[in-house]
């Protein structure tokens, strides 16, 4: 699972470069791996709490 999860992290630029969809169904993803992180096995990721939101929120402050 330790390859997993970083073949994971490292998959951001792909779908990065996939297109927005992609790359906002990534971070949806991302902030759930990471929250289920937090909760069961208490791996410290609080950082990542501030860091994810504005690219989720982002998209939507755009638009109007």
């Amino acid at each position: 699972m330790d390859y997993a999860a970083v073949c994971f992290e490292l998959s951001a630029l792909v779908f990065l470069l996939a297109g927005q969809r992609y790359w906002r169904g990534w971070l949806t993803v991302a902030c759930l791996f990471h929250l289920t992180n937090v909760m069961i096995p208490d791996v410290n990721f609080k950082v990542h709490m501030l860091v994810y939101p504005p690219f989720l929120i982002s998209p939507l402050v755009g638009e109007a």
